[in-house]
């Protein structure tokens, strides 16, 4: 199996490591690192087939308690993350 290789923006990354660090001691961040590894995986192995489509070049995956927004280039075998969001259980 041909993997991707996953990009990083650095705004997302940064923005990642934010989050980590406000829940740093929290049962929440078992969660977040839980949910990323995962987002990482499948965006990794098939990340045309998981997600949703949300224009022409955009899709997006949730794994609560995250959402990334990521475009993939199929040709390089790069998914490009665009940006993460945190979404805490009610």
């Amino acid at each position: 199996m041909n993997r991707f290789t996953i990009v990083w923006h650095e705004d997302v990354q940064d923005g990642l490591a934010k989050l980590v660090l406000k829940h740093w001691g929290t049962p929440q961040l078992e969660k977040i690192s839980q949910a990323s590894a995962q987002i990482d995986r499948l965006l990794r192995d098939r990340p045309l087939e998981v997600g949703s489509s949300v224009n022409t070049n955009v899709r997006v995956l949730a794994v609560p308690p995250l959402t990334v927004f990521y475009a993939v280039f199929d040709e390089d075998r790069t998914v490009s993350l665009l940006e993460y969001r945190y979404r805490p259980a009610d």
